[in-house]
């Protein structure tokens, strides 16, 4: 598997806030997110992943 420096370019922000569906009180802004991901055998660290971050919990959720 090849990792390209490129991954998330061309990724529009999008200027929309919504309130969180974990906690129901926070709001969501634009930020950067580290997502581990584990499988049977190996797990994936990402950094740097555009998302969109709750103010009061702390979910975040991936900007498509």
């Amino acid at each position: 598997m090849v990792w390209s420096r490129d991954f998330g370019r061309g990724v529009q922000e999008k200027n929309s806030v919504m309130k969180c569906t974990i906690c129901k009180t926070g709001h969501t802004h634009p930020g950067i997110a580290t997502v581990t991901r584990q499988g049977d055998n190996a797990v994936v660290v990402l950094r740097n992943v555009p998302a969109d971050i709750c103010e009061d919990c702390g979910e975040y959720y991936l900007v498509v």
